[in-house]
């Protein structure tokens, strides 16, 4: 942390994102990526020891999650991934293709050579880990392919969109057989 000089007195400066923000971007990334199974039930206490931190940000965290419609609260103080309905998936599917595709529209107006070097660099991560067999790391490389074209369209509002809706679906993308929901 480094400090500023106003005067006689001095300023810590610091980073702009907070530790709860942090620990909720990192939980998104986790549901995203189907990093999360579906009917995995997680504590905030948990969380807390595996993020190495306090249970207080986790909680803040989870709470906008819940509201996301990402986690359902137990009456346990623990949460569960929602386990989706087929009909739920199929409605989220047909909303994707239309949401998706005119983010890749957007991005493919807009994106620049040097730029398309990131999702040529993700799909043979994903053909090579898809090869080993190494599937978490697979979907992983999944999701960035996707949300570096997605981000390449610079919409935020449609980015947001589609944020909340691999908020719900990613972890129920774990159970797919991978050549189903790559590129």
């Amino acid at each position: 942390m480094a400090k500023k000089e106003t005067g006689a007195f001095q300023f810590a400066s610091f980073d702009r994102e907070t530790l709860q923000e942090r620990i909720y971007r990192e939980l998104r990334r986790a549901l995203m990526s189907g990093a999360v199974r579906p009917g995995q039930v997680v504590s905030s206490r948990t969380l807390a020891e595996m993020l190495g931190t306090s249970p207080m940000p986790v909680r803040d965290a989870i709470r906008r999650l819940v509201t996301e419609h990402a986690l359902i609260a137990l009456p346990n103080r623990t949460m569960i991934v929602p386990d989706l309905t087929e009909k739920l998936i199929d409605e989220i599917y047909k909303i994707r293709i239309v949401l998706e595709g005119l983010a890749t529209e957007e991005a493919a107006a807009r994106i620049s050579k040097a730029e398309l070097k990131e999702p040529a660099a993700l799909e043979d991560k994903m053909v090579e880990r898809l090869s080993a067999g190494k599937i978490a790391d697979y979907l992983e490389a999944n999701w960035q392919f996707h949300f570096s074209i997605y981000n390449a369209a610079g919409l935020p509002q449609l980015l947001s969109l589609i944020e909340g809706l691999w908020l719900q679906i990613g972890p129920s993308i774990s159970r797919q057989r991978p050549e189903s929901h790559s590129h």
